[in-house]
């Protein structure tokens, strides 16, 4: 049984270069993918609110987003953008 449901956090097409700098953000290490948004949002120049609503989108449909975008291939984001606090 998933965790969250998709038709709450449907996966938006319009959001494909949000859930692949998630992508990037995972494969990096650099931050739980629960504190995400804030680096989403940063990277991305969105809103906090559309950050989180990607990232739980992101999160909920991950096993198809991963098989749509980004099958076994590494991505690559450029995380030295970001400022830390």
């Amino acid at each position: 049984m998933p965790l969250f449901d998709s038709k709450a956090h449907p996966i938006n097409h319009h959001w494909k270069n949000h859930y692949l700098l998630l992508e990037g953000i995972r494969q990096s290490g650099i931050v739980n993918m629960w504190g995400a948004a804030p680096y989403l949002a940063e990277l991305a120049g969105i809103t906090q609110s559309l950050a989180k609503d990607v990232l739980m989108s992101w999160i909920t449909n991950y096993d198809e987003l991963k098989d749509t975008y980004w099958p076994s291939q590494k991505v690559y984001v450029n995380l030295t953008d970001i400022t830390e606090d």
